[in-house]
């Protein structure tokens, strides 16, 4: 059970937490010590000195310029007076300013005092002839007595601006005490007895006349009440009525519970409006940059992706952007993000645990928004083609989902296929039970909770596991089926052509690739024929575990026991595949040929384009492991045995090293060259036990795809095929001058024979005046530019 100390700190933290600047208590009991009008002047004096000018300003509003004058003047003249500590308490819980003035020792005292009686008997008189008077001192909270149930908040709430009201007021006065107490971040929070003026008009004027008029202020109310009753709310103006029973034992604790729900609402209310006003703004962006959407469409269609999947992101990205406008944009009619995070502060077990039973979610929308997080169930019902996180389900039940990189995945260009040969995928199953937490990962395998079973009887929740070990590969075919299928069926009718319905929302190259498939499979289906003719096992027509030939078919329609579920959602496919990745960087050694591989630390690489200085890498993290094993005459020496380097973090340095394929480079002899890309890798000992590899990079034409890895160029090696053309007959006149030497004449050719140029001359640069040209090698690509002879003779 909470003590009095930890209910009355709970409701302080709620005021903090809601960054509280004013609140309002209306209740017709509420009287103030009119006939007391030295208390009146003792709490005037106190009075904080911003809202003391506000009263009085007031009072000068009311026709009341004689008092307002005199307790300015007076007040002022007491202020003047050194504070006598020892008495003062005379003022601040006696409210016998007279008192303490007879009891200190001041020379100014007895004028002062004169003064200030002068002031109490003007304000009795004004208090007997205008009941306005009296209204006003109470809205400022001067003199007020008989506050019975309410004297616990206030008493505890000490540092927040009050404002009290014995009568309904007006609801243009509580917004005026708004602005004058609280800025667009704070909070207001009203406290209103149920029956004011003995009728139940309290929830009316909550409902009515407070929300409506300040709308666009923040608010939250209670009503208290002698006979409070408990009712589910229906609209979102009754979480501002709920009852509490003042007098009640607990009353301060109800109270803290019933705000903070008040301002649990207000939060996801905020929240709401920020969301469709920044949805509208997107909108009206939309409509402003047509010419931006024509071009998202165009570039969507060429990466092999569907319009309306570029527009959706856009369109969400520029959502979130303009709420974060609002929320960080300090002149926005609220500081929105302040006023937010102080709304999250309280949503705690202590504030909202279970005094009221309000169902503000009901649990099976809750479980949904979990699985909706991260997984994405709509792709079928869109026909978005495969990608990684693709989550499919086979005919025994298990799972499996598809990886690799969207760059590779997608099918583009003019012959409509990918860059990877086959689809590559891990083994996952599902589990019917409960993590607590959302991921659960481990070095094989990553878990995902709230995963929803989709079993033809009923749709059960649990975990699925994927596993990394032992990948699966398919047939792209196989799974490309199941984009032009809303069940996301692999099933193709090779009779059929696609509906228009499907046409208008797959990528504008996949009713290309839908007949290519078609095609395809009817390939197979000969060569199936022909085997089965010939006596052939079909295993030679197969190349992966899953293969375009093991087609089931009944009559026209070819269909594989396979189809897509759901897919990942972007941040929970990223962190998918970079485990994954992770896992084959780190056993992908562990298991070549089954023979034992042993790191090696004391190794250094360096890297160079041929014939030039080549340097260490130092800024990047790479593993090398030896190989052993147990041929001959290889004893203990290191350079003898075969080296395994992992070149994938050098691929993020160095891009022409994403050339090739391979993640491991397997050394055996002292050198081995990468044919594709004319790279070379060579190995050798450089100190007792210190192996040093160097890796020599090839230069390159420009725009082409030719890898040269040489030191000496003759001139129709550097240049293009229009040079090419242009030297033919000429080659005996060809010459070249260099920045160092330009009135010295060099020949290309001698007697009919090239001379080989150096890559230390190519890197700084010729000229070839003849051809107007300028080759130079700049970070291993071959340059041909044109250039002005006289530009050379300048400089």
């Amino acid at each position: 059970m909470e003590t009095t100390t930890e209910i009355k700190d709970n409701f302080i933290q709620l005021l903090e937490g809601l960054n509280t600047g004013l609140i309002v208590l209306i209740d017709d009991d509420f009287r103030i010590a009119v006939s007391d009008p030295e208390r009146l002047v003792s709490e005037l004096i106190c009075l904080d000195e911003k809202q003391l000018f506000l009263l009085l300003s007031k009072l000068s509003e009311l026709n009341f310029t004689e008092l307002e004058e005199n307790l300015k003047q007076v007040i002022n003249d007491f202020k003047k007076i050194p504070v006598d500590i020892e008495n003062y308490q005379f003022v601040t819980q006696a409210n016998k300013v007279i008192r303490y003035l007879d009891v200190i020792t001041h020379p100014e005292k007895r004028d002062v005092k004169e003064r200030v009686k002068q002031v109490i008997s003007l304000l009795s008189e004004s208090l007997n002839e205008s009941t306005e008077v009296e209204k006003l001192l109470m809205r400022y909270g001067i003199g007020i007595i008989n506050l019975k149930s309410y004297k616990e908040i206030v008493d505890t709430a000490s540092t927040q601006y009050k404002r009290f009201y014995s009568i309904k007021p007006d609801s243009q006065m509580i917004r005026q005490d708004i602005e004058e107490t609280s800025d667009n971040s704070q909070f207001c929070i009203c406290i209103v007895d149920k029956l004011l003026q003995r009728e139940d008009i309290g929830a009316r004027f909550i409902k009515e006349e407070l929300i409506q008029e300040c709308h666009d202020k923040n608010i939250i109310s209670i009503l208290y009440s002698s006979q409070p009753k408990s009712t589910e709310p229906n609209e979102l103006e009754d979480y501002f009525l709920f009852e509490v029973e003042k007098g009640h034992v607990d009353a301060l604790k109800n109270l803290t519970n019933g705000l903070a729900l008040c301002g649990y609402v207000e939060l996801f209310n905020r929240f709401s409006d920020i969301y469709k006003n920044s949805i509208d703004e997107a909108f009206k962006l939309a409509l402003e940059r047509k010419d931006n959407m024509i071009y998202l469409a165009g570039m969507a269609n060429e990466e092999g992706v569907t319009p309306f999947e570029t527009i959706s992101d856009w369109f969400q990205l520029a959502t979130q952007y303009k709420m974060g406008k609002v929320l960080l944009n300090d002149e926005h009619e609220a500081t929105q993000y302040h006023f937010l995070l102080g709304l999250t502060n309280f949503l705690q077990e202590k504030y909202l645990g279970g005094t009221y039973t309000v169902e503000i979610e009901r649990e099976a929308t809750i479980q949904e928004l979990n699985t909706y997080e991260i997984f994405d169930y709509s792709v079928n019902a869109q026909h978005r083609p495969p990608a990684a996180g693709d989550i499919y389900q086979v005919s025994n039940g298990e799972y499996l989902v598809l990886v690799g990189q969207d760059c590779d995945l997608i099918v583009r260009g003019k012959k409509i296929t990918r860059k990877v040969k086959h689809a590559e995928l891990l083994k996952a199953n599902f589990k019917t039970i409960h993590n607590l937490e959302k991921i659960t990962d481990n070095s094989k395998s990553l878990e995902f909770n709230y995963f929803r079973n989709p079993s033809e009887t009923s749709e059960n929740y649990g975990v699925l596991s994927i596993l990394f070990e032992k990948p699966f590969t398919s047939d792209f075919p196989i799974l490309d089926l199941c984009t032009f299928n809303k069940d996301g069926q692999s099933l193709m009718n090779t009779d059929s052509d696609l509906t228009p319905q499907i046409s208008k929302v797959i990528p504008s190259l996949w009713p290309d690739y839908y007949e290519k498939i078609k095609k395809e499979i009817g390939l197979y289906r000969q060569h199936l024929t022909l085997c089965r003719d010939n006596g052939l096992e079909i295993d030679i027509l197969k190349t992966n575990d899953m293969a375009t030939v093991d087609f089931i078919e009944d009559d026209n329609n070819i269909s594989y026991p396979i189809r897509r579920v759901c897919r990942l959602k972007p941040g929970f496919r990223e962190l998918l595949m970079s485990n994954y990745w992770e896992y084959r960087r780190r056993v992908g050694f562990n298991t070549i040929s089954l023979i034992e591989n042993e790191k090696i630390s004391n190794i250094e690489v360096k890297i160079g384009f041929t014939g030039q200085k080549h340097f260490p890498v130092t800024n990047t993290q790479f593993e090398a492991f030896i190989q052993r094993g147990n041929k001959v005459k290889r004893k203990d020496k290191l350079e003898s045995y075969p080296l395994l380097l992992d070149i994938e973090t050098l691929k993020g340095e160095y891009s022409i090293l994403t050339k090739i394929e391979d993640n491991i480079i397997f050394i055996d002899k002292k050198e081995i060259n990468i044919p594709e890309v004319n790279i070379k890798f060579t190995k050798e000992v450089v100190e007792e036990n210190k192996l040093l590899v160097t890796i020599t990079l090839p230069y390159s034409k420009e725009g082409g795809n030719q890898y040269l890895l040489k030191e000496r160029f003759a001139l129709k090696e550097l240049l293009n095929n229009e040079y090419i053309h242009l030297i033919k007959g000429k080659t005996s006149s060809l010459y070249y001058i260099t920045d160092e030497n330009p009135t010295g004449h060099f020949p290309l050719y001698n007697g009919g024979k090239p001379i080989e140029l150096d890559v230390d001359l190519l890197v700084l640069g010729i000229y070839i005046p003849n051809l107007n040209l300028k080759i130079k090698i700049d970070n291993g690509v071959i340059n041909l530019e044109e250039f002005d002879i006289s530009s050379i003779a300048k400089s």
